[in-house]
């Protein structure tokens, strides 16, 4: 199934001149919609080592207008995808982790679930960062359990 998605959005950025705002909301209403995506945003490295909001879709800015630029150094799941070059996979929202203190204060609706965030690399450096948010509790064993009935149902 994410294989033809993926498939699709990659078809709809040959074939259409798409800002990342539009490209995050492509992803909400078509690409993740199996996974009950509610907001998509990607944010960049910048050169002053701060992680700066660049582009989304399903996100009061207002409620978060305090993150739209922050310290790189901060603990939190954009950094450590960043810093760390890894997938942040927090499936127990609305309750953050206890890692993250920071955000023991900051709430998303009571509906929201999952957040995910993939580091985007070049040349093996971290420069941006894409999140997706879902009403959906999603596991990381779940998403390696779709993947394995894709990759069976793709040998068959």
């Amino acid at each position: 199934m994410i294989n033809s998605r993926i498939a699709e959005l990659v078809s709809h950025l040959a074939n259409e001149n798409l800002t990342e705002d539009l490209i995050c909301e492509f992803l909400t209403t078509n690409t993740l919609t199996f996974l009950n995506v509610t907001h998509v945003w990607i944010a960049e490295v910048t050169n002053r080592k701060t992680v700066r909001a660049r582009a989304s879709h399903g996100v009061n800015q207002k409620t978060f207008s305090q993150w739209q630029e922050f310290p790189l150094e901060w603990k939190l799941p954009v950094t450590d995808a960043l810093t760390e070059k890894r997938l942040v996979w927090i499936d127990s929202l609305p309750q953050w982790p206890d890692e993250y203190p920071l955000l023991h204060g900051v709430s998303y609706s009571s509906e929201v679930k999952t957040q995910i965030v993939v580091p985007i690399l070049r040349f093996n450096a971290p420069v941006a960062c894409i999140g997706i948010v879902s009403d959906k509790q999603i596991s990381s064993d779940e998403e390696l359990a779709i993947r394995s009935e894709e990759h069976t149902s793709e040998l068959q």
